[in-house]
């Protein structure tokens, strides 16, 4: 919907859903400026960007798709230059995401609990997701359900819910207001300095990957996130 009210200019902006055979369909249209079918084809592509005008990187219909193919669904758009688009995404009424333990486990370092993440019983080990992006950290809820979630949603929430609670693992957001993660991460570094800390960034230039690391996280992951990866780099630890 954030892409349909910044491209209307002018007609309607409609969402709605209907109940089909076994499924439910949602669907958002406008009456905006609309696509090509090469555009069409392109959408829901990581980080691809039509304006270049436009803020934003341009990462919500794949955290979408994302979401939807999570759940077994189908996504898609149809679209029209200057005419409009509107995009729909069809999910099973009687389904849910796969067990956690069809995820494959690995071996690393050891949480502050000195247990492996990848032993415990999901609802025990506590996370802390530093994330000031809505739609980042639904995904990440999405795809780490059934885990002990805390949303820190600025470097400087991170680094007093750190300080103040006990934690098994930290997603770092690397971009976030007030305060970033590599700052974040090397104030949490000075009081604890065994807890894994992964930084999760939707930029996979060298330059921020060298400051994360350098700051002091242990692992690195770009946006969207996916499940294998998310899961294959916790289970390090």
């Amino acid at each position: 919907m954030t892409g349909a009210i910044k491209f209307t200019k002018q007609g309607y902006i409609k969402m709605g859903f209907q109940i089909v055979p076994q499924s439910v369909r949602l669907y958002a249209g406008d009456t905006g400026c609309g696509m090509t079918e090469n555009e069409v084809n392109r959408v829901f592509n990581r980080f691809e960007k039509f304006n270049m005008f436009e803020q934003g990187t341009a990462q919500g219909t794949t955290i979408a798709k994302a979401i939807v193919e999570i759940y077994h669904g189908e996504i898609g758009a149809v679209s029209s230059p200057g005419k409009g688009s509107t995009f729909w995404a069809i999910l099973p009424l009687n389904t849910g995401t796969d067990d956690h333990a069809d995820d494959g486990a690995g071996h690393g370092g050891e949480n502050v609990s000195g247990q492996k993440v990848s032993d415990c019983d999901c609802a025990t080990v506590r996370i802390l997701v530093a994330e000031d992006n809505d739609s980042n950290y639904m995904l990440v809820k999405v795809l780490l359900k059934g885990y002990n979630l805390t949303r820190a949603c600025n470097g400087r929430e991170a680094v007093e819910l750190a300080g103040r609670e006990k934690f098994d693992i930290i997603l770092m957001d690397i971009r976030m207001p007030e305060m970033d993660g590599a700052e974040a991460t090397r104030r949490i570094r000075e009081f604890c300095p065994a807890i894994p800390i992964i930084a999760v960034t939707a930029n996979a230039f060298d330059e921020d990957r060298r400051r994360a690391f350098e700051a002091g996280v242990d692992d690195f992951l770009t946006k969207p996130l996916s499940k294998a990866k998310l899961f294959e780099t916790i289970n390090r630890y």
